[in-house]
């Protein structure tokens, strides 16, 4: 039942992705703006605390965020929201990293030998075994703290792919010279529509 629920919770999550660009600039058409607000209610009442408490076998880290928040005196409402942030970050970040950086390494066998070599080290040092079918592995910070190689990995697959939203804004009117001699006038807009400014040659 979980991994229905997963798939299609996972189809709402796509939809709302594809939306936030446009959120983030503050672009939204009426129309988005009442369907993402649709998609937040979903998401923050599928992934309510109530809804974790009930869980069989909750995440083991969701379980620790949860606690954390719980001690912070987080309203519940609010912790519901932040469940919800917790499966955008891993999702809008960690899923396409982890792809890309799977792609370079599949192309590149030399360096995918030399992350393995790495992996397989500190696995067999903390006493566990990766084998098809076997107990998932405990994964602690300690031994993320003795990976170098795979660190110098993601590193370079992140330069090579990030797209970072990055605002802009024109704050004042101003004339743009380029280096050919056209000119452009660029007009003031406004801090949450930087994509909107407008180039109009004179």
């Amino acid at each position: 039942m979980d991994r229905i629920q997963s798939d299609e919770l996972f189809k709402e999550f796509r939809k709302y992705d594809q939306y936030f660009p446009k959120l983030a600039y503050g672009v939204l058409s009426p129309r988005e703006r009442i369907e993402v607000k649709k998609l937040l209610r979903l998401f923050w009442k599928t992934m309510s605390l109530q809804v974790f408490k009930n869980k069989g076998n909750p995440s083991g880290c969701v379980r620790e965020e949860q606690q954390t928040t719980e001690r912070q005196g987080m309203k519940e409402f609010m912790q519901d929201r932040y469940m919800f942030l917790i499966l955008w970050a891993s999702q809008g970040n960690t899923g396409p990293a982890a792809f890309w950086l799977l792609i370079y390494h599949m192309n590149n066998p030399e360096a995918m030998a030399a992350v393995r070599r790495e992996v397989d080290r500190i696995v067999t040092e903390s006493g566990q075994e990766v084998r098809r079918g076997g107990p998932i592995i405990n994964l602690t910070y300690d031994m993320l703290k003795e990976t170098p190689i795979l660190d110098s990995a993601l590193e370079e697959t992140l330069r090579l792919t990030a797209a970072p939203v990055l605002t802009r804004a024109v704050m004042e009117n101003m004339n743009l010279k380029m280096s050919d001699g056209r000119a452009y006038q660029i007009r003031q807009v406004p801090f949450q529509c930087p994509s909107s400014a407008l180039l109009v040659p004179f």
